[in-house]
């Protein structure tokens, strides 16, 4: 009886060491892609402040995109530069032809950081639908002041809007293959590793190969 109970409290002591570290796998990755991704948007973030303090609109319309790719959850860097990216075109808009070429620049930011931080699909659709308009019918604007008709029949805006709508598919691919690594490095450590035996040894050493590796990734890459 003693032996019985000893055996399941052995099988349970076990049980718990590998589940800890299956958590100790996926937040040794999840942690450092984490904060790098929230550090690396604020920093890009007060760029934009300090370009906005050197009249540089310009630029704190490139650092406003780069802050908004670097999206992660919980994090509010990357909404906050969405919204002054937005305001910018706004503003630029009002102006009529002058600030014309500011309010595409700040609207392609707006489209290029939506579709680079989807994973199945857009993370805003409706966000992307609206500045896709907005784009076309600034880009088919520009055709009429130059000239040109790259639709070949009159209808500049559609052929543009098409054109942008576009977009690839998939996206996050990268990002959804690394977090299928490790949620099956974290489950091998959990159910397939031998309690004992030479297989455990490279078993484990397999496991926590990958798990470094991702995490050297999600810092790094």
């Amino acid at each position: 009886m003693l032996a019985a109970v000893s055996g399941r409290g052995r099988r349970s002591l076990v049980w718990l060491v590998r589940a800890a570290s299956a958590v100790v796998v996926v937040f040794g990755v999840a942690a450092p892609l984490w904060l790098r991704a929230a550090w690396e948007g604020a920093a890009e973030l007060r760029e934009a402040d300090a370009a906005v303090e050197r009249g540089r609109v310009d630029l704190e319309v490139v650092h406003l995109g780069r802050a908004a790719r670097w999206r992660v959850p919980l994090a509010s860097h990357d909404e906050a530069a969405l919204a002054r990216l937005l305001a910018i075109a706004d503003t630029a808009t009002a102006l009529g032809e002058a600030g014309s070429q500011m309010a595409l620049l700040a609207r392609r930011e707006v489209r290029a950081a939506l579709l680079a931080t989807r994973t199945w699909g857009p993370r805003d659709t409706a966000m992307l639908a609206a500045v896709n308009r907005e784009i076309a019918a600034a880009m088919a604007a520009q055709e009429q002041v130059f000239g040109t008709d790259l639709s070949g029949r009159g209808e500049a805006e559609a052929y543009h809007l098409a054109l942008l709508e576009q977009a690839p598919r998939g996206g996050g691919t990268w990002a959804l293959l690394i977090a299928l690594a490790v949620v099956a490095a974290a489950l091998g450590l959990v159910v397939g590793v031998p309690e004992t035996g030479r297989v455990r040894g490279v078993a484990l050493a397999v496991w926590w190969t990958i798990a470094v590796g991702l995490a050297m990734l999600a810092c790094l890459g």
